[in-house]
């Protein structure tokens, strides 16, 4: 059962941590990072398709034992707007952070241009604030695309609150604000995809000067030539057809 688990889990986490590991697609993801982030750890998932880089991962796991931690990972948005829009950030839930490790949030957060970042050392508390002036506001939409991907990613893969029922729940809410979000930004997810239409003139030619040939954008792209592998050419029998002859395998 995993409350049980998660309770005796935070009634020890003074004297030890917790990290997991989870092998293969069919790993609980939601409930070994709950276990990780409650215990103080980190979660780690090894995938049959990549089994090269287990060792590495596992090497990581060893070493982020080792360190001590900050835990209790938390930002504070503050918002200059009473009646503005709760923010929403990614990842919903920050795990530890050890030496050597970056974690990255992003959030829409309107009216707001300071954040305090706040975090355990052991039973120490550290806070730093993170600001920025109206004059350095940019404007454009990479940013945007990508909170929006991270907000996306963290409602697919990520853990929205520690209690699964809990974590169901936010799902089912946010879910038109994620199909909205994907509409908005060009950011599929699995409710939404996008097909590109070129537009043409109902009496337009093509015209070739226009944009480079085919054969101009292959001779463009970088190949490995395997001179030592090649098809050796065949006679082909009498009324068969020839399916395939060359001199060469491009990869």
């Amino acid at each position: 059962e995993e409350e049980p688990t998660l309770t005796a889990i935070r009634q020890g986490v003074k004297n030890s941590r917790v990290f997991t590991l989870g092998v293969s697609s069919a790993a609980n993801r939601h409930f070994l990072r709950s276990m990780a982030r409650v215990g103080a750890g980190y979660e780690e998932f090894f995938d049959d398709k990549t089994k090269s880089k287990w060792e590495k991962k596992a090497k990581s796991q060893l070493s982020k034992a080792f360190q001590p931690a900050l835990t209790s990972v938390c930002v504070e948005w503050q918002q200059f707007d009473e009646n503005a829009p709760k923010p929403i950030q990614a990842p919903q839930e920050i795990f530890s952070l050890f030496n050597g490790s970056r974690q990255v949030v992003y959030g829409f957060v309107p009216n707001c241009t300071r954040a305090t970042l706040k975090a355990k050392i052991g039973s120490k508390e550290v806070d730093t604030i993170v600001s920025t002036s109206d004059l350095a506001m940019t404007k454009g939409r990479t940013l945007h695309q990508l909170t929006a991907r991270a907000i996306i990613r963290d409602w697919t893969e990520g853990s929205l609150d520690v209690d699964k029922t809990k974590h169901e729940l936010v799902k089912r809410e946010r879910k038109n604000y994620i199909i909205n979000t994907s509409r908005e930004y060009s950011i599929v997810s699995q409710f939404t995809s996008f097909v590109a239409i070129e537009r043409r003139e109902k009496e337009g030619t093509y015209n070739e000067s226009r944009g480079p040939s085919i054969e101009q954008l292959v001779s463009q792209e970088d190949v490995d030539s395997l001179k030592y592998m090649g098809w050796e050419q065949s006679q082909a029998p009498s009324k068969a057809p020839v399916l395939f002859s060359g001199d060469k395998a491009v990869v």
